[in-house]
């Protein structure tokens, strides 16, 4: 499979509103990859249902965003343009945790692993065209406390598929 590698810088973000989701580009152009990341995730006083950690990707100027996110709560979810379009159970994660998330964006399919476990699989419709678009890091707050919600990124590796 063709392609290209890319280590990427070690990222951290903060956010302290409760039920926003705040994300940051790393000014990369993808529409198909593969990244794998070590995320520590963790709210300020108490876990909380709300708090995730996942990546955007294929945002476009066309005002397309898609985000993968798992949370404290177990839910491994994928939003489109913010409208969840699936979500799956995968299991509670504690106070702080850490965790090895790897996404894998293949055209219409998607793929998430927390872990080596299956997280989320989704494929989207086949009218739905896929674009290259921005990837970046998100951070989903479940605390208006403190930092609020932190998520750390390690390690993150990148391929790019062409």
């Amino acid at each position: 499979m063709a392609g290209s590698y890319h280590l990427l810088d070690d990222y951290s973000n903060s956010y302290a509103k409760d039920g926003y989701l705040q994300w940051s580009t790393l000014g990369m152009n993808v529409e198909n990859f593969v990244i794998k990341t070590q995320i520590t995730m963790s709210t300020a006083n108490n876990a909380s249902i709300r708090t995730g950690c996942g990546m955007e990707f294929r945002e476009s100027r066309d005002n397309v965003l898609q985000t993968v996110i798992i949370q404290q709560n177990g839910k491994a979810s994928f939003f489109q343009n913010g409208y969840k379009l699936t979500a799956q159970y995968f299991g509670k994660i504690t106070n702080p945790e850490g965790f090895i998330f790897v996404l894998i964006a293949n055209g219409p399919n998607l793929h998430l692993f927390i872990d080596g476990k299956q997280a989320l699989v989704f494929e989207m419709p086949k009218s739905v065209k896929t674009l290259p678009g921005n990837l970046g890091f998100a951070v989903m707050s479940g605390s208006n406390e403190d930092f609020g919600s932190r998520c750390d990124f390690k390690n993150t590796q990148l391929w790019v598929i062409n």
